[in-house]
């Protein structure tokens, strides 16, 4: 079965947590915002354009921040600082109890356990089929090289959340 994974980027790199069935995270949150945001029956798995208005729905303003925070969380290279990490987890609960078939009070859990210092940085892989964007293995040093947080390919989901109100 898939999972959604948690990494801890930047210092001592490394997964902190896994929540089983990838199904009840990012596709969960993405069928609920088709059918209530954007008027589907289901998250438009074969269009293009379907899916990307579903993605962009954070924009929508009738959507509140707890729910638009989950909703950038599953978006790819997303990150959180971890002196937000805890915001984010009381926005994953609360979404949570909305939603028991979905994932988020697991993952919140994960957020507020994990051993975070305030420059560290949460991403997510959404499902355990896929490869983690946040490292790669490098043939020459024959080891897993870890994302660079100084790197500019990532953005933050509470500055995203907060610029856009």
């Amino acid at each position: 079965m898939s999972t959604t994974e948690l990494y801890r980027l930047g210092r001592d790199p490394g997964h902190i947590g896994a929540v089983r069935n990838s199904w009840r995270g990012a596709m969960y949150i993405w069928n609920d915002v088709a059918k209530r945001y954007c008027g589907m029956d289901s998250f438009p798995i074969m269009n293009d354009g379907e899916r990307f208005r579903v993605w962009g729905a954070y924009e929508d303003p009738r959507m509140p921040e707890h729910e638009r925070i989950v909703l950038l969380s599953t978006m790819d290279n997303a990150t959180v600082a971890g002196k937000d990490a805890q915001t984010v987890a009381e926005a994953f609960e609360r979404y949570g109890k909305e939603h028991p078939g979905s994932s988020f009070i697991e993952q919140a859990e994960i957020l507020r356990s994990a051993d975070l210092q305030p420059t560290d940085l949460v991403a997510w892989q959404q499902t355990s089929v896929g490869e983690f964007w946040g490292v790669r293995w490098d043939d020459e040093l024959e080891d897993n090289v870890w994302y660079d947080p100084a790197a500019a390919n990532h953005f933050d989901v509470l500055e995203t959340v907060r610029a856009d109100r």
